[in-house]
């Protein structure tokens, strides 16, 4: 079924599709989900949980080395198939108009904020930049880089990926702003 979903939109298959994907009946596919949105909601879970796995995997790595990670797992990198990252982006429209998926939307994210969090606890940190507020920002970041990257064309996923780690690296005090250096060299001179 899952590889149905990922070769088809999940939005464009029927429950019938669905279940003979499964290799079920539907009314054996609807014992165990109430519709097509369930299927999708328990599937995109799975894919969650997969990246929590893999991303707690490198926990104790060093923050450069986890923010990197974060940038390719999330633009594009060799672990996710795009399929992933479009199912995810179907399921956090389905998110507006319905509270159960809302609440699990919910807990994902202070699941994200969580590990941005303890990333950032890590990092010496930019000035005047606490890690909570790093962490706010780069998961809205993330959210706005990643939408964005589907509808402006200059935004790639490759150059997605650049910008959510470079900012990242600032937030975290990990780089020097490139701007801020050559405008210190410029003084200087």
């Amino acid at each position: 079924m899952l590889r149905y979903l990922l070769r088809k939109k999940a939005s464009s298959g029927s429950l019938n599709d669905l279940a003979k994907a499964a290799g079920m009946s539907v009314s054996h596919l609807l014992y165990y989900f109430p519709n097509k949105e369930a299927v999708q909601q328990q599937l995109v879970s799975a894919i969650i949980q997969q990246m929590n796995n893999e991303m707690n995997a490198y926990r104790f790595a060093p923050p450069e080395k986890r923010i990197q990670l974060l940038a390719d797992y999330f633009f594009g990198g060799p672990s996710i198939p795009p399929a992933y990252r479009s199912m995810v982006l179907e399921q956090m429209a389905l998110t507006m108009n319905n509270a159960k998926y809302r609440t699990e939307a919910k807990k994902t994210t202070n699941a994200m904020q969580a590990y941005l969090r303890d990333l950032f606890r890590d990092a010496p940190m930019a000035p005047a930049t606490t890690i909570d507020e790093a962490a706010i920002v780069a998961g809205s970041m993330w959210m706005g880089l990643f939408i964005t990257s589907y509808y402006y064309a200059p935004l790639t996923k490759e150059r997605a990926r650049k910008i959510f780690a470079r900012t990242l690296l600032q937030l975290g005090g990990l780089e020097e702003n490139p701007q801020a250096k050559s405008s210190q060299s410029a003084h200087s001179a």
